[in-house]
């Protein structure tokens, strides 16, 4: 059997085929290697997300004739092992559009980067650790203090200063292509981690 074939050409195929878990393996592949670069812990062993939020951000991009537009899609998440206290976290998707001075029009919204986001001054249950910062023991828990507003500014926040960052960086490169995740914590592809070398 072609399951390719059977899945793109039959509607009723497409639904047997479910792939929630492999999309949550790639976002999970990436919060792991975004808690390294950052120098966070905290376990995945209760991992949900719900709340899917469109943010505008300030940072914009212009040249003679046109100019870009940004925003945030993100989804807050919360994560931690049972003996330990929520730690928020957001997956976060850069979208762009361009504004075409001659032609007097907006393009359409395109999906651009994914990043992961874990906020540090508002995600109460962090506490410093032996390396870096790590959960809260459970039975320590600030929870009721936590203001979800709070953290979606800092997402908000962090979310302008990383895609600065990256665009001053893959623009400042001798050939195009993405910069490293580890150096910028943005990927175009779920699946592609490490992006090409400067």
């Amino acid at each position: 059997m072609n399951w390719y074939k059977k899945a793109k050409n039959k509607k009723k195929d497409i639904e047997e085929f479910d792939y929630g878990k492999s999309i949550h393996n790639l976002w999970h592949n990436i919060l792991q290697k975004e808690m390294d670069r950052v120098n966070i812990r905290f376990d995945l062993e209760n991992d949900d997300g719900w709340d899917i939020k469109t943010k505008n951000l300030d940072y914009k991009e212009s040249g003679n004739d046109w100019s870009d537009e940004w925003r945030i899609k993100a989804r807050i998440c919360w994560a931690g092992g049972d003996w330990e206290a929520s730690i928020c976290y957001f997956r976060c998707q850069y979208e762009k559009r361009s504004y075409y001075d001659k032609q007097k029009k907006w393009s359409h919204w395109e999906d651009k980067l994914k990043t992961i986001i874990i906020p540090e001054k508002n995600n109460l249950n962090l506490t410093k650790g032996e390396k870096g910062k790590v959960a809260l023991d459970a039975d320590d828990s600030k929870s009721n203090e936590i203001k979800d507003n709070d953290l979606w500014d800092e997402m908000v926040e962090i979310a302008n200063k990383r895609i600065k960052h990256y665009w001053n960086e893959y623009m400042n490169q001798e050939e195009s292509g993405d910069h490293s995740f580890k150096n910028t914590g943005c990927v175009r592809e779920l699946t592609n981690l490490m992006s090409s070398k400067k």
